[in-house]
C-alpha cells in the first residue's frame, strides 16, 4: 500500500507574524493526498503538539494566541507535519517556516521643521518639510516602512523601501496648513510585517503666542 502525502501548509498569517496576529488565535491549513478520513494530523511549533483530523484530505488546525505571543521576536519558527494512513503507512514529514516580526517601529521622533516639536509661523507661512521618524532606531527588517501622517484633513502617506541615513522628508504646503490653529498631528508608522507604531502631537501650539 502507498503511504500518504502530506502536499501543502498554509498559516493564516503568511510567511511573517506580526504582533496583531499573534494576538489573536490563527490557523494551520493542512491538505494531504490518499488519506482516509478520520486520520489524525500532528502538527509541531515551537516544541508544542497540536492535533486535527482530516476530512476529504484536508484539516485546520487552530494555534492558540497565547502560544503565538511565547514566540520569540524576530526567530525563525518551523511548522511540523506528520500524519499516517490507517494501516500504519507513514507521509514524509512536511516543514514550512515563518518569521516573527512582532516588535513595532522604534521612534517617530520628527527632524526638518519639526525637529523641536512645534512649527514657527514662518515655517508655517513657507511650507513645512520634515521626516517623521529616525531612521537611526529603526532596523532594516522594517523596511520597506509606510508612514502616514495627518494633518489639518490632509493626508500624506510616503513609503520607505529601503534604509537611508538622510530618508527623503514629507512636506506640507502653505497652503495646507491652517495658521493660528492647534490642529492636532497624527503621525502612524508600519513596518514590513505591519507592525504600526502610532503618535499624536500638535506642532502649531505654540503659534498663537507668536501672532
Amino acid at each position: 500500500t502507498s503511504a500518504p502525502t502530506i502536499t501543502g501548509i498554509t498559516a493564516s498569517f503568511g510567511s511573517s507574524l506580526n504582533a496583531a496576529e499573534a494576538g489573536v488565535d490563527q490557523t494551520i491549513a493542512i491538505t494531504t493526498a490518499g488519506l482516509e478520513d478520520g486520520q489524525t494530523v500532528t502538527v509541531v511549533l515551537n516544541g508544542v503538539t497540536y492535533t486535527g483530523t482530516v476530512t476529504n484530505n484536508e484539516v485546520s488546525i487552530t494555534i492558540p494566541a497565547a502560544d503565538l505571543q511565547a514566540l520569540g521576536d524576530g526567530s525563525a519558527q518551523d511548522i511540523s507535519v506528520n500524519v499516517s494512513d490507517a494501516a500504519g503507512n507513514p507521509a514524509v514529514q512536511l516543514t514550512d517556516s515563518f518569521i516573527v516580526n512582532t516588535a513595532a517601529p522604534a521612534s517617530t521622533t520628527a527632524n526638518g521643521d519639526l525637529a523641536d516639536g512645534a512649527v514657527s509661523l514662518s515655517e508655517a507661512s513657507a511650507g513645512v518639510s520634515f521626516v517623521p521618524f529616525d531612521p537611526a532606531t529603526l532596523s532594516p527588517s522594517d523596511y520597506p516602512l509606510t508612514v502616514s501622517v495627518t494633518w489639518g484633513g490632509v493626508t500624506k502617506t510616503m513609503t520607505y523601501a529601503v534604509p537611508s541615513a538622510t530618508p527623503q522628508p514629507i512636506t506640507f504646503a502653505a497652503s495646507e496648513i491652517v495658521l493660528g490653529s492647534n490642529e492636532p498631528m497624527s503621525i502612524t508608522l508600519t513596518d514590513a510585517a505591519g507592525n504600526s507604531l502610532q503618535r499624536n502631537m500638535a506642532p502649531l501650539k505654540s503659534m498663537q503666542s507668536q501672532q
